[in-house]
């Protein structure tokens, strides 16, 4: 099972690379510089959010900008992930 602290063990080494940022459009990558182990990237248009790369590929469509949808609160700052409601926002 993946878990917040396996996740963040996975991607220690990665760096991310801004390929496009213009408002709620962004492709974001990221990935190691010595491999493409565990890359993904993340690409963001108005109401849709996809996550693509070596350990799967998602949809999501909720909210104009869905970076917004996934980010923690100022009421909620170490809000878990909610799995079971993103899934229902998969596409």
């Amino acid at each position: 099972m993946l878990t917040r602290e396996k996740f963040l063990k996975d991607v220690a080494e990665h760096r991310m690379t801004i390929l496009r940022d213009d408002g709620v459009y962004r492709h974001l990558r990221f990935a190691k510089s010595s491999d493409s182990d565990r890359h993904f990237e993340i690409v963001t248009w108005p109401g849709y959010l996809s996550y693509v790369g070596d350990m799967g590929d998602y949809t999501f469509k909720r909210t104009t900008d869905m970076l917004e949808f996934f980010r923690p609160t100022e009421l909620q700052p170490d809000r878990e992930p909610n799995f079971h409601y993103w899934q229902q926002k998969c596409v």
